[in-house]
Formats: structure tokens, C-alpha cells, sequence
């Protein structure tokens, strides 16, 4: 095997999926280098592991191709600077903390992920894409991270966006509107939120990952001013459990 590789355990999903979880490290990989990777990768007792590829990556994408493997995802991170003059944050969009989420904000969060990997991989057991989402929300609420748009007090949310510190950046985590109160500017109005806890914070940018297949979301950055600056093909490399 010529092209280097390396294998990064994740004790997260690893603890999560229940079974050994990694992620291939590895550019520049032939199709005899990927084939035999996945026969040790076996035989060492992984079951799942991630693989990233940039486009530009032709030799590992013809080789994922030679294999038969397609992508689980087409990831796509978008960042911007801080609006100079920042918009208003409408009275509805309010900042949500504690130790549990109330049914309206699980829903939404379950929502936000229709087009991620873990949700279109029938490989995972059912119920698994649910409870993974659910414990980002936990996550994001313990740490007071958490956007709502809730009209009134009585009223239930109608639009969740979750940030996160990733070192010197923040990032927006889960976003979503539910169905029935789409396309009346509740987006704008969490991201108005979002700039301005960013601010709070002392950031200068946010970033966001999503899906080239939501394209909807797509759109929604690029009109905001965000600017596609990663993309890369998440492949799941599946491997039979060791009899």
C-alpha cells in the first residue's frame, strides 16, 4: 500500500452506534490501496468508518467509484463575516436554556436533519438518527447555545438554530423551521439572533455546514452572504462484523 492512511477512533459514536467507529484518514488512494485498507480495517474489528474526500481528491473518488461506494453525503461549509451594522432581532427569537427540551424544540431538531447522513444511511438501526439529534439539542442547551422562535408565550417554537465554540470559530449547529411556518422569515430572524450572540461572544464570523442535497438550505446561506468555502464527499465504509 502505497498511499498513506490513517485510522482515528471516535469513542463518541463509537459509545453511541454501539459498535468500533473511525474515521479514514487518506488522500491519493487507489482502488487496490482502499480495497485492502477495508480487509485490514476488518480483520482490526471496525464496523463503520467515515472517509472525507475533497473533489479534487480524483485518484480516491475514481477509486470509491472502482468499489462501488457512493457518498452518504456532499458536505458543504459556508462562513461569513459579521454583518458591520447588524440586523434588528426581532422580540419572537429568544435565547433557550435547561435541562430538558420541550417536545416542540425535539421536533424541530429531528426536522433540521432530513437531509443528514445518519438519517438517508439504512445501515443505522432505527431510531438511532432521533436519538443523535436529540442529544445535540441536549448538548447545545446545557451550554445555553440554543435560538428559538416563539412568537408568545403560549405558543409552542416555530424555528430552533443551535450555535457551538469550535475553538476560535462559532458555528451553527441545527437549524430548522417547521413546515407550517416556512418562508415567513423566521430564518432571517434566527440568524439575526445568531449574529448578534455571535458579537456577545466576541466572534467576528460564523460558519455553517450543511448538505448539497438541501439545496433550500443552500440558497438560504449564499442569499445571506455566506460563502462556500469546504466541500467535501462523506463516504459510510461499512464492514462486515467479524464471525
Amino acid at each position: 500500500m502505497t498511499a498513506h492512511h490513517s485510522i482515528i477512533p471516535l469513542a463518541w459514536d463509537s459509545a453511541f452506534f454501539g459498535f468500533p467507529t473511525g474515521r479514514l484518514v487518506g488522500t491519493g488512494l487507489l482502488a487496490e490501496d482502499l480495497r485492502e485498507l477495508l480487509v485490514q480495517a476488518r480483520g482490526q474489528g471496525w464496523r463503520l468508518l467515515y472517509w472525507f474526500v475533497s473533489p479534487e481528491d480524483v485518484v480516491s473518488g475514481e477509486a470509491a467509484q472502482a468499489l462501488g461506494l457512493h457518498p452518504a453525503d456532499d458536505k458543504r461549509v459556508y462562513a461569513r463575516a459579521l454583518p458591520a451594522r447588524l440586523p434588528v432581532v426581532p422580540a419572537a427569537v429568544r435565547r433557550i436554556s435547561g435541562p430538558t427540551a420541550s417536545p416542540e424544540l425535539t421536533a424541530l431538531a429531528v426536522q433540521s436533519g432530513e437531509y443528514s447522513r445518519f438519517r438517508t444511511d439504512p445501515h443505522f438501526a432505527p431510531g438511532q438518527f432521533e436519538q443523535l439529534y436529540a442529544q445535540w439539542l441536549a448538548k447545545a442547551l446545557a451550554n445555553g447555545m440554543v435560538l428559538a422562535y416563539q412568537p408568545g408565550a403560549s405558543q409552542g417554537a416555530q424555528g430552533l438554530l443551535t450555535l457551538e465554540e469550535q475553538g476560535a470559530e462559532l458555528a451553527i449547529g441545527l437549524v430548522a423551521v417547521d413546515g407550517q411556518w416556512r418562508r415567513r422569515g423566521i430564518g432571517q430572524a434566527l440568524l439575526a439572533g445568531a449574529y448578534r450572540q455571535a458579537r456577545a461572544a466576541g466572534f467576528r464570523a460564523l460558519r455553517v455546514t450543511t448538505q448539497g442535497a438541501n439545496q433550500a438550505a443552500c440558497r438560504f446561506y449564499e442569499q445571506a452572504g455566506f460563502a462556500l468555502v469546504e466541500r467535501q464527499l462523506v463516504f459510510h465504509l461499512w464492514l462486515p462484523e467479524q464471525q
